[in-house]
C-alpha cells in the first residue's frame, strides 16, 4: 500500500485537532494569528498587483491605444474623401451614365478529394 494513503489523512486529522484546541484554549490569539496572516497575504497580493501585473497589462494597453489611434486616423481619412454625402449629390437628368452589366464570376473548382474504397458495401449492423 502507498505510504501517502495514511500520512495525508493523519496530517489533516492533526490539523483539525490542533485548530480545535487552539480555538478552545486561546481564541483571541487565534483571531490575531488569522488577522496577521490575512494582512501578510493581502500585502503580498498588493505588491504583486502593483509591480508584476501592471507590466503585462501595460503592454496590452499600449497596443490597444496604438490600434485606437490608427482607427481614428483611418476614420478621419474616410471623412476627408467623402466631402458630400452620396445621397445629396446632384445628378443631371439628361446625362445618365449607362450601367455596365455585372461581371460574372468564374465558378471556382471545389477542393474535394475522392477517397477510393468500397462505397456500396452495406454495414453489418450486428457489430454495433
Amino acid at each position: 500500500m502507498r505510504f501517502s494513503r495514511f500520512v495525508v489523512p493523519a496530517l489533516v486529522l492533526f490539523a483539525v485537532i490542533g485548530f480545535a484546541s487552539f480555538l478552545i484554549n486561546e481564541p483571541l490569539r487565534l483571531l490575531r494569528t488569522i488577522a496577521l496572516y490575512a494582512i501578510i497575504i493581502g500585502g503580498v497580493y498588493l505588491i504583486y498587483r502593483m509591480f508584476f501585473r501592471d507590466k503585462a497589462r501595460g503592454a496590452a494597453d499600449s497596443n490597444y491605444q496604438r490600434a485606437v489611434k490608427q482607427s481614428a486616423k483611418r476614420q478621419k481619412q474616410k471623412q476627408k474623401v467623402r466631402t458630400k454625402a452620396p445621397h445629396l449629390r446632384v445628378i443631371g437628368s439628361n446625362k445618365l451614365k449607362p450601367r455596365k452589366p455585372a461581371l460574372l464570376k468564374k465558378n471556382e473548382k471545389h477542393n474535394f478529394t475522392v477517397i477510393e474504397g468500397k462505397k456500396n458495401k452495406k454495414k453489418n449492423r450486428a457489430l454495433f
